[in-house]
């Protein structure tokens, strides 16, 4: 079955309300030394999921430098630089799909995601397969597997990622008010001609407040200072809307691990970038979740009928007249 064959029959299944596996494509990333030799070895192994339209990575997390026995030039740094760029950019397409318009799974695809200096890496065919295993992560511990075994426990992705701040929030919000679950919606987009902006949830009191979590916790502050950098500039496309529509974005953030002061400044300056968005706002770190949760269960209603963009919940569809705010369907938890 052709990728484009196995995607139109994930997107008939999501449609119809029928889901029987998790279909998805991988892909195997290599490292070429020398091009001319044709010798290749496996570096990581990457898989888009279908129905869930999510990209996952996984690589070891030691034993490059014995390639070393190898090649007696190989440079671990500059693989390791490589991977890091390739994770980054893979946060910013699960991040905001509209940045990359053509079908994911295809060759074209993969080779964007390379940086665009790398000359060592290169991905291998794309394979499909499906699984009835419904934890993502156990299809790719187990793909890993296949593939990795000799090198070790798999790199998976930060630990206090945009999906541990989305989780925990949740968790806490259920926690402290189960009946938060009626009022809280999951991925409104908000659309505008250069950009499309997806928010996981929007609550209500008196305003939208869109949430958007952004994990500092990354290695150096470049990536520190980009992610910032790119945030700030997409949310500034659509601040016209947000204002328009009596919105306030709701930033979650995670700071660096790392205590190397270095890290500790690139944080604070990405802070003062968020800041300078020009919407309302709210930052709120990780140590201070626990506030926002409880003020979030005490002030969170049903949306007000004066939104405008509430009467699209039955057609889900862009409609400029109402700003491009789009809310998704109702169940919004399960």
């Amino acid at each position: 079955m052709s990728y484009a064959t196995q995607l139109r029959k994930a997107r008939t299944n999501i449609e119809g309300g029928t889901r029987i596996m998790n279909s998805f494509v991988y892909s195997i990333l290599q490292y070429s030394h020398s091009p001319l030799k044709e010798e290749r070895l496996n570096v990581g192994i990457l898989f888009y999921f279908i129905e869930r339209d999510v990209i996952v990575f996984r690589h070891p997390a030691r034993g490059f430098h014995k390639w070393k026995n190898l090649y007696a030039d190989f440079q671990e740094v500059q693989l390791i630089n490589a991977i890091r760029a390739l994770k980054e950019k893979i946060h910013i397409i699960n991040s905001d799909r509209g940045l990359f318009r053509e079908p994911l799974g295809s060759d074209s695809f993969l080779d964007r995601i390379l940086v665009e200096d790398s000359t060592v890496l290169r991905f291998s065919g794309i394979k499909m397969s499906d699984s009835e295993v419904e934890d993502v992560n156990a299809i790719c511990d187990n793909y890993y597997e296949l593939y990795f075994s000799d090198y070790g426990a798999a790199s998976k992705k930060e630990k206090r990622d945009e999906v541990y701040i989305i989780r925990t929030f949740k968790q806490k919000l259920l926690s402290e008010n189960h009946d938060a679950k009626n009022y809280l919606q999951s991925d409104a987009i908000i659309e505008v001609p250069k950009t499309r902006v997806k928010f996981d949830y929007v609550w209500y009191n008196g305003s939208a407040n869109l949430i958007k979590p952004i994990s500092f916790d990354l290695e150096d502050e470049s990536s520190i200072n980009h992610k910032a950098i790119f945030h700030y500039a997409q949310l500034n496309f659509i601040a016209e809307k947000v204002n328009q529509n009596n919105g306030k974005i709701n930033f979650l953030v995670t700071k660096p691990s790392s205590q190397k002061p270095s890290l500790t400044r690139a944080y604070a300056n990405a802070i003062d970038i968020l800041n300078d968005t020009k919407t309302e706002k709210e930052i709120i770190d990780e140590t201070n979740f626990d506030q926002y949760v409880e003020s979030v269960s005490k002030k969170i209603h049903a949306p007000d009928t004066r939104f405008p963009f509430k009467n699209l919940w039955e057609s889900n569809k862009i409609s400029s007249r109402f700003g491009g705010l789009i809310p998704p369907s109702p169940p919004l938890i399960e």
